[in-house]
């Protein structure tokens, strides 16, 4: 479950804070920067590239869809580190 607080709201929109995301606390502001990964990548990019060039005022939210990460759970089972060092993603 996502606790979303409003913040503001207007016609164009609202702004909030996402306070946690299941049993993290993240403390998020939106709007912001979600990354769609497939296989534990951004497509197109490296990893190196996003870190140098992306400038965001927050950590982008990553989202790695369910079908990914099930396709290589054993693999990542078995690599023992969990889905982000298999992924070679910055901490």
């Amino acid at each position: 479950m996502v606790d979303f607080v409003v913040t503001r709201k207007s016609v164009l929109g609202r702004t909030g804070i996402i306070e946690s995301w299941g049993r993290h606390l993240v403390k998020h502001a939106t709007p912001s920067c979600m990354i769609y990964l497939r296989a534990g990548h951004i497509p197109h990019l490296t990893w190196e590239v996003a870190q140098n060039w992306l400038k965001l005022d927050q950590i982008p939210i990553y989202q790695l869809t369910l079908p990914s990460l099930i396709e290589s759970s054993k693999i990542i089972e078995k690599f023992g580190k969990g889905a982000p060092a298999f992924c070679g993603m910055p901490v």
